[in-house]
């Protein structure tokens, strides 16, 4: 049995110079995530605590990005911030696979009146657009990133 590193699937990856790119980009994302403690050079900033004499500042060699309207250094909040959205799109592919997967299988198994009413259920779903949805799911719930979660995932299942 061939492994991974040495099937035809890697070597055409590996040679397509874009791919290459993509999967740099992605794993200097998730090491930036992982080791952000230790890379942001203002580990102060990531909260709501403010430095009211560098509002407003534009890219320089002291703030990368700049810093917003109340002094925080935006370098420091967006490497902070792939740390949520990383956490989000695992928690909401952990949640909304299975039920993609059970609904699939269930159609598949029960029979086809079962098939045509999770069809139709799901044709639901698809019909209401992404973002109006999650509006709808969130608007009745109050802020946090667990229902913006939960809302992404009734999003995602179909």
């Amino acid at each position: 049995m061939t492994s991974f590193a040495d099937s035809t699937s890697w070597r055409a990856f590996r040679r397509d110079p874009m791919a290459m790119a993509g999967l740099t980009l992605v794993a200097l994302v998730v090491l930036a995530a992982l080791f952000a403690d230790w890379i942001v050079p203002y580990p102060s900033h990531s909260g709501p605590v403010g430095d009211f004499s560098a509002m407003g500042v534009p890219p320089s060699g002291r703030f990368l990005l700049g810093t917003d309207t109340i002094g925080r250094d935006l370098l420091t909040r967006l490497i902070y911030a792939y740390r949520l959205s990383l956490e989000m799109a695992i928690v909401v592919l952990a949640i909304a696979t299975p039920i993609g997967v059970v609904a699939g299988l269930l159609a598949g198994y029960l029979g086809p009146a079962w098939s045509h009413g999770l069809m139709r259920l799901t044709n639901v779903f698809l019909s209401i657009p992404p973002l109006v949805l999650a509006m709808l799911i969130t608007g009745f719930l109050e802020p946090s990133a667990i229902h913006g979660m939960m809302a992404i995932t009734a999003m995602w299942w179909p």
